[in-house]
């Protein structure tokens, strides 16, 4: 991947969000376990900056402002404490699951769709989302609308909708999604493909997440 000046620039200011800090831990929403140990880089330079320049990206699609961590577990997820000094929320990025996902699953769209999907679950804390599911489906809800807004960001980072979705789905049902059943699978691609169509269809952000809460509540 040739990475450009401009790039370069970009992510030495969302480098700064990486900075370690300590801060208690609570899982927003849905509490997938990890180690709880955080790391500000991950070890491969080419991979950090490759994740850099994605959520640069992302964020601004989004106008969120999480902070990212690492961590060495095959899972990434989000969490509402902030663990970067001047942020909300954390995205934890799983390195295992990167690095898997650049071997098996095309590389770069998933690893993509994987920022995508947790910044969309900040996107949801940050803009009062969470706060209007009920209690006992949250889980579902704020999943199948966090797939929706990835596909959203999916769309408007341009990638063809080819090149991500049969790897997309291969990667879920070979991922910690295995357990899933195919009613779960069919409605979280459904969702994705939403997302996608709403923003090749130009549709503003915030039409477009009221329409992915919508289709996420009524698939609960």
């Amino acid at each position: 991947m040739t990475i450009s000046r401009r790039a370069l620039c970009r992510g030495a200011a969302i480098g700064a969000l990486l900075a370690k800090t300590d801060a208690a831990f609570a899982m927003l929403p849905d509490d997938r376990p990890y180690s709880g140990a955080t790391l500000a880089r991950s070890g491969n330079e080419a991979l950090d900056q490759a994740v850099i320049i994605v959520l640069m990206k992302i964020t601004s699609i989004l106008g969120i402002n999480p902070g990212f961590r690492f961590i060495e577990d095959d899972t990434s997820l989000a969490i509402r404490e902030s663990l970067v000094p001047g942020t909300r929320g954390t995205v934890l990025l799983g390195i295992p699951l990167l690095k898997r996902a650049l071997k098996e699953f095309g590389g770069g769209p998933i690893v993509a769709f994987i920022c995508s999907h947790e910044c969309g679950y900040i996107f949801q804390f940050q803009n009062g989302f969470v706060e209007r599911i009920d209690s006992q489906n949250r889980s579902r809800v704020t999943g199948l609308f966090a797939d929706y807004i990835a596909g959203y960001c999916m769309g408007k980072l341009q990638f063809q909708q080819y090149s991500f979705t049969a790897p997309l789905a291969q990667f879920m049902v070979d991922s910690n999604n295995r357990s899933n059943s195919s009613l779960v699978f069919q409605a979280r691609m459904v969702a994705v493909e939403k997302g996608f169509a709403a923003a090749t269809l130009g549709v503003p952000l915030r039409d477009a997440a009221n329409q992915g809460f919508l289709f996420a509540n009524a698939m609960n």
